[in-house]
């Protein structure tokens, strides 16, 4: 089962998603009969069962909200799914574990992740930004729309007298692919803007290779969409470990065998 900060955490008094693939003898994706959830708290007490909503083929989730109350303990958390597929009854033969804390994560206000994603991209002379700090809200905002259109955590980003606020302060999970995002954003924006001075510019008699930038841009954008992909993939299935989301926090990208600490704009 390994240490607490490879589980799924949840935070007393937050609402939080759990998600559950069921797949058929071939491995592949397919919408049980009844499906059910059942939540255990430390002491194996049943705390919560829900019949979950399914989000596409055989993919499931509930949102389970823990009180304080006393069946709200913190510790490791069991949730146990269950279906019937192809007439059979199904089971788990090992529950899904999430560690139930009361702690709350560390936040970062928007001007924070816009300065981490400045650092990303090699924008960090205030006196020069070549993305101007407007620019960057619209970027954020953007970014926070798209996330949790993907996954609804209700979130959302106000832009007033040129500063921006969260609606809700963002557990490190959203922080991550907020940040992630807006880097992705930014980078994507990049890319399209040096399209329209085409494969060659010629200062002189000489002559840059500007195919070749769009090339290493591209490949750029490429590596962080699979994270990206990867990284909502895992929080949503429950997989995503602590360690692994104290990597975006830090400001060193690396999921799924990708570091990505210096991704700067190519001239």
């Amino acid at each position: 089962m390994g240490t607490y900060d490879d589980l799924k955490q949840q935070i007393i008094g937050k609402p939080e998603r759990h998600y559950c693939e069921f797949k058929d003898a071939n491995n592949q994706l397919i919408d049980p009969t009844g499906p059910k959830a059942y939540v255990y708290n430390p002491r194996g007490v049943l705390v919560s069962s829900a019949t979950p909503t399914q989000e596409s083929t055989g993919v499931y989730y509930f949102t389970l909200t823990l009180t304080t109350a006393a069946t709200s303990l913190e510790g490791i958390y069991q949730v146990w799914w269950e279906g019937t597929i192809g007439g059979g009854f199904i089971t788990m033969d090992e529950p899904h574990y999430f560690y139930v804390k009361t702690v709350p994560w560390q936040v970062e206000t928007p001007d924070e992740i816009i300065q981490s994603v400045r650092r990303l991209i090699g924008d960090t002379n205030p006196s020069s930004y070549r993305v101007s700090n407007i620019d960057m809200y619209y970027f954020l905002q953007d970014a926070v729309d798209a996330v949790n259109a993907e996954y609804p955590w209700g979130n959302s980003l106000a832009i007033t007298n040129n500063s921006a606020t969260f609606a809700s302060s963002p557990c490190v999970a959203q922080k991550a692919l907020y940040k992630l995002k807006t880097l992705l954003l930014v980078k994507e924006s990049t890319l399209s803007d040096s399209l329209f001075d085409g494969g060659m510019v010629s200062l002189g008699d000489i002559k840059v290779d500007i195919a070749g930038t769009l090339r290493v841009r591209s490949d750029d954008i490429k590596r962080l969409s699979e994270a990206y992909d990867k990284l909502m993939y895992e929080v949503k299935m429950n997989h995503m470990t602590g360690n692994e989301i104290n990597t975006y926090v830090t400001g060193i990208l690396n999921i799924g065998g990708y570091e990505i600490s210096e991704l700067s704009y190519s001239e």
